[in-house]
This record gives C-alpha cells, structure tokens and sequence, in this order.
C-alpha cells in the first residue's frame, strides 16, 4: 500500500515521512474478502502473528508480499528500503 499511497497521494512531509489521512486510506483499493487469495493472506497474517523465528517470519513475509501483489494484481516489491 506504500507504493500505492505515494503514487495516488503523493504528499510525503520534509521528512519523507507519509501523511496517512483517513480520506487517504479510506480510499485504499481493497480485495474481495472471500476470495481464494484473501484467504490466503489472513492465514499467512495470523501465522506471522504467531511465528517467533527469523527464518520462518522472514519466509512468510515473502510469502505475504508475493500474496498480497496477486491479489492486487501487481508484481511483488521485495526491496522495500
């Protein structure tokens, strides 16, 4: 939603930081809920939420990203710096 945010909105402070308005988010695309992959992605959450191990959180996270992009339909960002 970063790369979203800052393509739509496009109004970091002088700081680069992101104003994160409700008439902002409120306006974030969202994907059906029941959908095959949605599902996907509230299970990958709750597994994150649960995970104490680097490799296991740091594989999910990835897994997260590639899930989140398909059910966008947008490529994966995996160098978020």
């Amino acid at each position: 939603m970063t790369r979203y945010h800052d393509l739509v909105f496009n109004n970091k402070l002088y700081s680069g930081r992101r104003r994160y308005f409700t008439q902002y988010v409120e306006k974030y695309p969202l994907p059906n809920p029941e959908s095959t992959i949605s599902k996907e992605v509230i299970q990958i959450v709750k597994q994150l939420n649960e995970a104490t191990d680097f490799k296991v959180i740091t594989k999910l996270e990835e897994y997260l990203e590639i899930k989140v992009a398909e059910a966008f339909g947008v490529a994966p960002i995996f160098n978020l710096d």
